[in-house]
């Protein structure tokens, strides 16, 4: 059988967009600590604020739509 040795193959240049970025082009990112958090009050769990939320995180007050459900569905019992 005729192998090609792995050192002789010659790849041709990638090139990957993580590696190749400048510092002007990269993204500030916050960290997770650093956002703000609220407490459900049907679950009691703490949630994180989401860009989805950004012009409304003062209105939020439930975790998710399974939580909001839950609320109603206790207040109509």
């Amino acid at each position: 059988m005729n192998r090609a040795n792995p050192a002789e193959t010659t790849l041709a240049p990638t090139t990957n967009a993580m590696t190749t970025a400048s510092p002007k082009t990269s993204h500030k990112m916050r960290k997770k600590a650093n956002l703000p958090s609220k407490i459900c009050p049907v679950c009691q769990r703490p949630f994180v604020w989401r860009k989805k939320w950004a012009r409304d995180w003062d209105s939020v007050v439930y975790c998710s739509k399974r939580c909001q459900g839950m609320h109603h569905r206790a207040q109509m019992d």
